[in-house]
C-alpha cells in the first residue's frame, strides 16, 4: 500500500480548485518554458590571461511600471523561510540572498538558463597565471543603495570580512588577505590553493556584494540590486522596493513581497483567490488541475536539481549500522525510482542517478552506474551481513536488535521532498528495514541534525546552484582545514576512498569544462558505486506558475537565479 500522509492535504486543494475550475474555464495557451540546461559553463581553456565572455549589451528601463498611475506590487507565494543569520559564522549571513534570491543585491557574475557565465558587476574576468590570481574588471557605473560607489574595496571588504569565513572560505579557498584592489575598479582575488573554478563559485546568489560598512547582523541590508530593501518579518514575508537608479534594467513593478508560505496547498490556494501573483514549487500532483484555470498559467523550468539520500559513514550509537557497506548497498538496490517519480513528482522528475543535471557531465555520465531496483539482492546483501528475519516476524535482526534506521526528511524542507520519504519507507519495510521517518520543518533544525550526526539516512534536494561542474559533488570533501557537516559525516576520504579528495582535487583545479566534467564524474562514481555512502533518487523539475496578467516571468532552473526585475504584472 502506497502512504497518503500529505496525499490527502492535496487532494483536498485540488478538489477545492477543481470545483472552482468547473465554471467552464477554458484551457489556457501554453504557458513558455524555460530553457533546460544544457551544459556547465565555460571554464578557462587555459591558465594564461583567458578573456571572460563579453558584457551583455545595455539593458533599457522597461516603461510599464513607470507608466502606472499607482503604485504596483508583485506578490509571491514563497516557500519556508529558511534564512539564517548566524554570527558564528559570517559566511551565513544570507538574508534576502539565499535559498531566497530577492535580487536586492548583485554577484560580480550571473548564471543564465543553459548554466553558463555572464557579467554582472564584473564586466570581464582573466586568470593571471603568474600569481594563481583571478582579476576582475568591475562596472564603473554602479551605486550602492545608500548611495556608495562600486569599487574594489567593497570586493576586498567582502571577502575579508565575509566570503572567507566558515564554510564560504572552505568552499572558495580564500582567506582573510585574498582580495586586494589593483586600481578602484579591478580587484584580484587569490585562492590560498589553485582553484580554477572560482568564477562559477562566486555566481552563487550567497555571494551577493554588501556595501561596505553595513551590517546584516544589525538588520542593515544594503545591496546594489533592483530592488532595495524595505522591511523582513522572520518566517511571514520579506519585501524589496524599485531602485529606481538601478545600472541596468529598472524593475517593472514597484515593489515586490515574498510571503513565506511552507506548505505548498496554501500556496496554491492563495494563488488562486489572487492573494498572491507567482508561487515557488507547485506539487507536479497539483499542475493538472491548474492547467485547466483560465487565469492562472503553469510554469515548469528544465531539470536542475537532484534528490538523494546520503548515508551516515561516521555515527556513534545509536546510529552505526551504515558503517556496513552491505547496508549501504542493500538500501540502494531495495529503492524503486520508478515509484517515487509517478507518486511524488507525478512525471516532473525523471529517474537520474548522476547527481546532476545531464549537461554537466557531457560525454562523462556513463562512469555513473547507480543501481537498478532488485529488492532480492537487497535481501541477499542483508542476510550475507547477518541480519535475518526472525520466524513471525517482518523486520531484520543481528543479535538480537532490530535492523531500524531514522530517516531525516530533509533539505531544503520535509515538505519540499514530497512523499519520498514515505515511499522509500514502505519500500525498505518490504526487505525488513524498519524506517523510522523524522520530518524536518526547516533549514536551521536539518542542520543541527545534520552537524550533531543525528540521524542514519538524510534526505535532500540539491541543486546545481553554480555552473562549476565541481558544485555539489565536493560536498564531502574532507581536505579543508576545518571540515563541515557533511565531510564529517560522510566524506569517503579518511575511510578508504582518497580517490575521491583526489578527483575533487582535480576538478578544481582543471583546465578546461571538459576535463573539470571528467573529475566530478569520477567523484560522483565513488560515493555512488563504490563507497556507496550517496544513493541518487530522481532529478527533479521546478514548477512556478502565475496569474494570467503576469508577464515576462522566465524562471530560471534553478530558483537562487530566478530574476525579478522583467516581470510585469499589468492587473
Amino acid at each position: 500500500m502506497r502512504p497518503t500522509g500529505r496525499f490527502f492535504t492535496v487532494i483536498l486543494a485540488a478538489m477545492t480548485l477543481w470545483i472552482l475550475a468547473c465554471g467552464g474555464a477554458q484551457q489556457p495557451d501554453a504557458a513558455p518554458q524555460s530553457a533546460a540546461p544544457q551544459s556547465a559553463a565555460a571554464a578557462p581553456t587555459a591558465p594564461a590571461a583567458t578573456a571572460a565572455p563579453q558584457a551583455m549589451a545595455q539593458p533599457t528601463t522597461a516603461p510599464t511600471a513607470a507608466m502606472q498611475s499607482e503604485p504596483v506590487e508583485l506578490r509571491v507565494g514563497s516557500v519556508a523561510d529558511t534564512y539564517r543569520n548566524d554570527p558564528n559564522d559570517m559566511s551565513r549571513l544570507n538574508i534576502a540572498m539565499f535559498p531566497l534570491n530577492t535580487n536586492m543585491f548583485d554577484q560580480l557574475v550571473l548564471v543564465n538558463h543553459d548554466f553558463q557565465l555572464e557579467p554582472m558587476l564584473a564586466e570581464s574576468w582573466e586568470y593571471v597565471q603568474e600569481t594563481g590570481s583571478w582579476r576582475f574588471h568591475l562596472r564603473e557605473d554602479v551605486a550602492f543603495h545608500d548611495g556608495q560607489p562600486f569599487t574594489a574595496d567593497a570586493i576586498v571588504n567582502m571577502v575579508a570580512t565575509f566570503w572567507s569565513q566558515g564554510a564560504a572560505g572552505n568552499r572558495l579557498r580564500i582567506n582573510e588577505s585574498s582580495a586586494s584592489a589593483v586600481d578602484e575598479y579591478t580587484v584580484d582575488i587569490t585562492p590560498v590553493r589553485p582553484h580554477l573554478r572560482l568564477p562559477e563559485d562566486l555566481a552563487h546568489s550567497s555571494y551577493g556584494i554588501r556595501a561596505p560598512g553595513s551590517n546584516p547582523l544589525d538588520g542593515t541590508h544594503i545591496g546594489s540590486g533592483p530592488f532595495e530593501f524595505v522591511d523582513y518579518v522572520k518566517d511571514d514575508h520579506i519585501t524589496g522596493g524599485k531602485n529606481g537608479e538601478y545600472w541596468g534594467a529598472v524593475p517593472r513593478v514597484d515593489q515586490i513581497e515574498f510571503r513565506f508560505m511552507p506548505d505548498p496547498n496554501t500556496r496554491i490556494l492563495a494563488l488562486q483567490a489572487g492573494d498572491v501573483d507567482v508561487i515557488f514549487d507547485v506539487p507536479p500532483e497539483a499542475t493538472s488541475l491548474l492547467e485547466g484555470l483560465d487565469d492562472i498559467q503553469v510554469l515548469p523550468t528544465g531539470v536542475s536539481a537532484s534528490q538523494y539520500i546520503m548515508v551516515l559513514l561516521t555515527g556513534e550509537e545509536p546510529y552505526v549500522l551504515t558503517q556496513d557497506i552491505m547496508v549501504r548497498e542493500a538500501l540502494g538496490y531495495a529503492i524503486d525510482r520508478e515509484a517515487i517519480l509517478e507518486v511524488s513528482f507525478d512525471g516532473y522528475a525523471e529517474a537520474n542517478q548522476l547527481f546532476s543535471p545531464p549537461g554537466v557531465l557531457g560525454e562523462y555520465a556513463d562512469r555513473i552506474v547507480g543501481y537498478e531496483y532488485d529488492p532480492d539482492r537487497a535481501r541477499s546483501l542483508l542476510a550475507e551481513a547477518g541480519w535475518t528475519t526472525p520466524d513471525g516476524g517482518d523486520i531484520r535482526q543481528k543479535d538480537g536488535r532490530d535492523l531500524t534506521l531514522e530517516f531525516i526528511n530533509g533539505f531544503p524542507a520535509g515538505p519540499e521532498n514530497g512523499q519520498t520519504a514515505e515511499v522509500i519507507q514502505a519500500q525498505l519495510r518490504e526487505v525488513g528495514i524498519d524506517l523510522k521517518v523524522t520530518n524536518v520543518p526547516d533549514n536551521a533544525t536539518y542542520s543541527s541534525l545534520l552537524k550533531d550526526k543525528q540521524g542514519d539516512l538524510f534526505l535532500e534536494i540539491g541543486n546545481q546552484n553554480s555552473p562549476s561542474p565541481c558544485f555539489l559533488a565536493g560536498l564531502f570533501y574532507s581536505r579543508y582545514e576545518s571540515p563541515g557537516s557533511y565531510a564529517r559525516g560522510f566524506a569517503p576520504g579518511p575511510l578508504g576512498w582518497p580517490q575521491y579528495d583526489d578527483a575533487i582535487d582535480g576538478c578544481n583545479s582543471a583546465l578546461t569544462t571538459q576535463e573539470a566534467a571528467m573529475h566530478r564524474a569520477d567523484a560522483i562514481s565513488i560515493v555512488v558505486d563504490e563507497s556507496r555512502s550517496l544513493i541518487p533518487l530522481v532529478g527533479i523539475t521546478r514548477i512556478y506558475a502565475a496569474r494570467d496578467y503576469v508577464q515576462d516571468f522566465d524562471p530560471h532552473p534553478v530558483r537562487l537565479h530566478v530574476r525579478w526585475e522583467y516581470l510585469t504584472a499589468d492587473r
